[in-house]
């Protein structure tokens, strides 16, 4: 806790020399932890004069951020607001055709679902999320609870949850590209255009997002790693 207490110490000075004030009231602190931690937080933390409470998870830039990084947290807050979204369609089906339904889909049930999907939606709680995508279609196209949607996506130009978060991990590959380490082999071989996975020594580094975008972007087609316009890749 003496590390979090220097770096909040120093994040109030800096904002103290930009006449900035830091408002310690609504200041939380996350510890992160893997499911076997091998210390306990505290339940508070002392930053010069105040005290900031521990807590079990935050909002940060929109996402909900979990102590233990599972995203259930997020996944229930946006359960709740694709609720709504859902009932908007229910209400709507009765007065517009399945187009007009689809306009919505995309502007109030996938922009929501959009956000922040590559890194959320491969914890083991966005099942959630898909079942009420699902719902959604079944409503805009006027289908009964039992029947499948299998071919229902593709007909009609929708992605799963689970390719959206496919095709936003590859975006951010080829967008960042920077980030990550790519082979160096001046020889045309097969694995010239792959990334090297990051050093580690713990499994929930293998279910982080820059350990999954790699192991999804090194098993793409050649013909598709070697396009390096993002504009185009995403196409």
């Amino acid at each position: 806790m003496l590390v979090a207490d220097q770096a909040c110490t120093a994040v109030k000075e800096w904002c103290y020399e930009n006449r900035l004030c830091l408002n310690m009231n609504k200041t939380e602190c996350v510890v992160f932890y893997t499911d076997r931690p091998d210390k306990t937080a505290p339940p508070s933390i002392q930053v010069q004069d105040s005290n900031i409470s521990i807590s079990e998870s935050t909002k940060f830039l929109g996402l909900q951020l979990d102590a233990n990084m599972k995203w259930r947290t997020h996944v229930e807050y946006l359960d709740g607001r694709l609720n709504t979204v859902i009932y908007s369609l229910n209400v709507l089906k009765h007065h517009v055709n399945a187009n007009a339904l689809r306009i919505v889909y995309f502007s109030n049930f996938e922009s929501l679902v959009n956000y922040g999907v590559a890194f959320w939606a491969g914890g083991s709680f966005s099942d959630r999320i898909f079942v009420k995508q699902k719902q959604a279609l079944r409503t805009i196209f006027h289908m009964s609870y039992l029947e499948s949607c299998r071919g229902v996506f593709r007909r009609n130009g929708i992605l799963t949850l689970r390719g959206l978060y496919i095709f936003h991990r590859l975006m951010f590959v080829r967008e960042h590209g920077y980030l990550f380490e790519q082979f160096r082999n001046s020889n045309n071989t097969r694995r010239c255009h792959h990334y090297f996975y990051p050093l580690h020594s713990l499994t929930l580094t293998e279910n982080s997002m820059q350990y999954c975008c790699l192991k999804i972007f090194n098993v793409l087609p050649r013909l598709y790693q070697e396009v390096t316009r993002p504009e185009l890749f995403g196409k």
